[in-house]
């Protein structure tokens, strides 16, 4: 009998794409991504090895359930169903979700995003996409928290102060939706912080680091 390998979904935004800090280029709008030697989910998949498979599903600006009027295409809610049958049967889903949201066109808080997220988990849980059509595990990850004062003049006007303060709040909120939701939880800001590098995204220790922490979730779960 051939060995089950376990599928794990990274659904995320352009910290799990592999955005690269520095590289936009407002001209050509072309920016840079970390090598598949750099990026967490590509570290994640050499540290547990062939035994797992680490599915990357990051997109540059993805919000949680908004829709972004100059970028069709963002909702993360409405892309996830079809992602999730794409790639079945999953054995785990993890997000990592919420920076985008936190821009001031959209004048969300802290709950309205958590409320978001709580959809999202909902949509996994009646979507029977784990094994035998039972339900994957779920790993709900915050975005590392913001700070503006680092973010450059292309980022800058899309966020505010009041966006940091609602970024600090997540961490809390997100931790208590896996309780209630019965899901893992693992938060980067434990080891990272974004005022090393543009004020939004992981550096390469970053990815480094992220990587880490989940392997540790993810034997926690599957060992």
């Amino acid at each position: 009998m051939i060995k089950h390998r376990k599928r794990i979904l990274a659904y995320g935004d352009s910290n799990t794409w592999g955005y690269v800090p520095g590289t936009y280029n407002a001209v050509t709008v072309h920016y840079e991504q970390f090598s598949s030697g750099e990026r967490w989910p590509t570290l994640l998949q050499a540290t547990l090895g062939s035994d797992y498979l680490i599915i990357e599903e990051g997109l540059p600006g993805r919000t949680i359930a908004n829709d972004d009027v100059t970028q069709p295409g963002m909702n993360g809610l409405i892309s996830l169903k079809p992602c999730l049958l794409a790639h079945r049967p999953l054995d785990m889903v993890i997000i990592m979700l919420g920076s985008n949201d936190l821009k001031t066109q959209y004048q969300l808080t802290a709950d309205k995003i958590v409320d978001n997220l709580r959809r999202m988990c909902r949509l996994i849980k009646s979507s029977q996409v784990g094994l035998n059509e039972g339900d994957p595990v779920i790993c709900i990850v915050p975005p590392p928290i913001i700070h503006t004062q680092r973010l450059d003049k292309d980022f800058s006007p899309n966020f505010s102060l009041e966006s940091d303060q609602k970024a600090k709040q997540l961490p809390g909120c997100y931790a208590a939706l896996a309780k209630e939701e019965g899901a893992c939880f693992c938060d980067p800001n434990q080891v990272f912080s974004t005022e090393k590098t543009d004020g939004l995204h992981f550096d390469a220790q970053g990815h480094s680091q992220m990587a880490a922490l989940l392997e540790v979730v993810i034997q926690q779960v599957f060992t």
